[in-house]
């Protein structure tokens, strides 16, 4: 049916709706941002780069020159959830 021009475009159940997705989401990536680490045991440490450079494989020789670390590891799977959500 036709409504009025003057009537919401969000209603009452969709502001319910918006906000309680709202809610979820920043709660799982909060979540996985703070105790990502221990969940998916990708441990590292604070100033660890995302990316090997030579002080990090001084620390690290089994590591090469731009690899990836579980920094990134986690990093991205935040990501992916952000999107998929």
């Amino acid at each position: 049916m036709p409504v009025s021009k003057f009537e919401k475009i969000v209603n009452a159940t969709m502001w319910r709706n918006v906000i309680g997705q709202s809610i979820f989401q920043i709660a799982v990536l909060l979540v996985m941002l703070f105790w990502g680490q221990d969940l998916f045991d990708l441990p590292f440490e604070p100033n660890t780069p995302f990316y090997a450079d030579e002080a990090y494989i001084l620390l690290n020789p089994s590591v090469a020159l731009f690899d990836y670390t579980n920094k990134t590891e986690l990093y991205t799977m935040i990501f992916q959830t952000f999107v998929f959500l």
